[in-house]
């Protein structure tokens, strides 16, 4: 992590097959942390990014082999961040020993932001929740957050800006939406079937 006042840009991570977690974390203003990218991520389990008072971001995870046993994703944002997963592949892989659920907890607090580009689970399933007064963009109007098996999103925590894009997800999802101040944003395919909860007037 970046514990300083400086830039940590570490380049790609190569040979990367063994690895199982990715943990990255700032903690001062103006020192900044990016991870470009991890091609194979064939061993990894776990992403923990904590993005305190400065900016954490990661590049392209698993474009070259997919993260099939990511099970664990933990994500904070606090004093005015942006903590952004960059364009992850999951569980996209259909394996005899069963399909991964990720779990997903995301936290933001006020004028934070949480952030996942396009996160692909074809063969898996997500169970997500995120809490705090801050901004969650689960993915973008290009970035797709995509699942192949019954997923959760609760955001009944989430009281700020939230947005979420389901476009491309080919199962059930259930959506629990805060039922307090804020606005939520969510784009929907019409191939599957979503259940929101709540609705927020703002």
């Amino acid at each position: 992590g970046a514990a300083g006042a400086y830039t940590l840009a570490p380049g790609a991570i190569t040979s990367s097959a063994k690895v199982a977690a990715i943990t990255g974390s700032t903690s001062t203003t103006s020192g900044t942390a990016t991870l470009t990218s991890m091609a194979d991520a064939t061993s990894l389990t776990s992403i923990t990014i904590t993005a305190d008072k400065a900016n954490f971001t990661t590049g392209a995870i698993g474009s070259g082999a997919d993260a099939n046993g990511l099970a664990t994703i933990t994500i904070s944002a606090t004093g005015g961040a942006t903590a952004k997963l960059g364009d992850t592949n999951g569980d996209d892989t259909n394996t005899t020993s069963g399909e991964t659920t990720a779990t997903m907890t995301l936290t933001a607090d006020t004028s934070s932001t949480v952030q996942l580009m396009t996160y692909s689970a074809t063969e898996g399933a997500i169970a997500l929740t995120a809490s705090g007064a801050g901004n969650f963009t689960l993915g973008g109007d290009s970035d797709p957050i995509s699942f192949g098996e019954a997923s959760t999103f609760d955001l009944s925590g989430a009281t700020g800006t939230n947005s979420l894009n389901q476009v491309g997800a080919t199962a059930a999802s259930t959506v629990t939406l805060a039922s307090e101040g804020g606005s939520d944003t969510i784009q929907l395919d019409d191939d599957a079937v979503i259940t929101i909860a709540n609705f927020q007037i703002g």
